[in-house]
């Protein structure tokens, strides 16, 4: 296919996710026709590994990995695609938002366990709803990245990658770290895959990563990762300080050095958010930090950074 027909598809693309930016369960005709078309030109576009530990070994070798997907609209719900897919033999799992919160939940750890046993978990980090994962041990992190930022469609609350590379080397945290442009991913299963096995062939193992017997420390939307606490306050929490302050205490913090917060501010300002960060910082006596900003792919240029 022609440099100008790429160009044009990714226009057209564009211009029906405005549209359904703004109308989420807006699906016009040929939409799915369109996603893929798109989707098979553009994957494995700009890929940039820029945090690279090797990964851990597992049984299947890296030149043999199959990787799936689980898309957001996945209808067979996520125990019974995560148990489908661990019996076909998957050896790289892609997820999106949804499912990655699920693994703070007990049934999402206990089958987190059960992916690592068999095979390497890759999650498309799109914004600060995604902090916690850091503290669950992705094997990979994919990062759309926009103006430097990771940033979803619609959802307030992107990061700069700058603090998502600080956050991970600081604790610590065992994961390849991925971006691409931000026009290059799709939430397609071809498109995922694509990448998470263009980006497994490059890799080499580290021998003394963690073993699959990792065992998570979570509640819902916060994780624990060594001296490290993940969280991400929702709606919920935002309206509920006293249940996110028993939730982070039940994972036990005297080892803790520093508690990292991303905020959904479409339902939080930046000034409310400053005072739950205070709120916190004082009732815990450990250091907090914001580390998300009310941005999202329309308006990452516009920032200010």
């Amino acid at each position: 296919m022609s440099r100008k027909t790429v160009y044009l598809l990714i226009i057209l693309f564009a211009f029906v996710t405005s549209i359904m930016v703004n109308n989420p369960s807006f699906r016009p005709p040929g939409y799915n026709w369109l996603l893929n078309l798109y989707a098979a030109q553009v994957s494995g576009s700009g890929i940039n590994i820029v945090y690279n530990p090797g990964i851990r070994k597992i049984e299947t070798p890296l030149q043999s990995i199959q990787a799936k997907a689980v898309l957001p609209d996945d209808s067979l719900g996520y125990k019974e695609r995560l148990k489908q897919l661990l019996k076909e033999d998957c050896s790289a799992l892609v997820e999106c938002s949804a499912l990655d919160t699920w693994h703070t939940t007990r049934d999402g750890q206990d089958y987190l366990m059960k992916i690592r046993s068999q095979a390497y978990r890759v999650v498309v980090l799109d914004g600060g709803h995604h902090l916690p994962t850091l503290g669950l041990a992705p094997d990979i992190l994919i990062i759309p990245r926009i103006h430097g930022y990771a940033a979803h469609s619609y959802m307030l609350d992107g990061i700069k990658i700058d603090k998502i590379l600080e956050m991970v080397k600081k604790a610590q945290v065992p994961a390849v770290i991925v971006t691409v442009p931000r026009w290059a991913l799709v939430k397609n299963e071809q498109c995922l895959i694509n990448i998470t096995e263009q980006v497994l062939s490059s890799l080499q193992y580290n021998h003394d990563l963690p073993d699959p017997s990792f065992s998570p420390v979570a509640k819902l939307r916060i994780s624990k990762y060594g001296r490290s606490v993940f969280t991400y306050i929702d709606r919920e929490y935002a309206g509920d300080l006293p249940l996110f302050l028993q939730q982070i205490e039940t994972l036990g913090i005297q080892d803790v050095d520093r508690i990292y917060l991303a905020f959904n501010f479409k339902y939080t300002s930046l000034s409310e958010a400053e005072e739950y960060r205070f709120k916190v910082q004082t009732r815990l006596k450990r250091s907090v930090e914001i580390v998300n900003q009310p941005v999202k792919v329309t308006n990452a240029f516009w920032s200010g950074e």
